[in-house]
């Protein structure tokens, strides 16, 4: 019975595995990146990226933690589609393609070689996180700007709060306004 059970979780993890990186256009390298910039220092680079591999090569399962975490990256990742399907993008005479969302504007800034740069500025305060990797095509590039607005504005929360949390993306932002 045990050996079945490990059979199935290890078929259900790499499907798993497969659909995140597929949806996300990660590979393992940029998927356990992705793992590490989400976590606190428990979780190394390096251990998740071994995880990762020894995964989809069908030699072990996922501890039920990387399990959960990557279907809840799964569930953000088609929320962040479908945000940014129906967003309403209008393009300047620049060609930088812009929205709101949250009291967000998010700017796609076409660059070289048909890739993308992802900008966002929280206009209350006139915060920007730090800039995500340049994308490769505009449908992605859309998607990650959702990715990084919940990253952000999670961040926020959680320092409006008076969590303990160290937001991850660099500058910290000023204090946002009470509603």
């Amino acid at each position: 019975m045990d050996e079945i059970r490990e059979s199935y979780w290890k078929h259900q993890d790499s499907q798993l595995l497969d659909r995140v990186m597929s949806s996300m256009g990660f590979g393992p390298s940029a998927l356990a990146k992705r793992l590490n910039e989400m976590a606190d220092d428990g979780w190394e680079e390096s251990s998740c990226l071994r995880a990762i591999q020894r995964a989809r090569r069908g030699e072990t399962s996922m501890t039920p933690a990387l399990r959960l975490v990557l279907q809840g990256l799964d569930r953000d990742w088609r929320r962040a589609e479908r945000a940014a399907r129906e967003a309403a993008w209008t393009e300047g005479t620049d060609g930088i393609l812009r929205t709101m969302a949250r009291d967000f504007e998010i700017s796609l800034v076409p660059q070289r070689k048909s890739r993308w740069r992802v900008n966002l500025q929280y206009l209350k305060a006139k915060y920007s996180p730090s800039w995500i990797e340049w994308q490769d095509d505009l449908e992605t590039a859309k998607i990650r700007a959702f990715v990084q607005l919940d990253d952000t504005w999670l961040d926020m929360r959680w320092q409006e709060e008076g969590e303990d949390f160290p937001a991850k993306s660099g500058q910290q932002p000023e204090e946002p306004a009470k509603a």
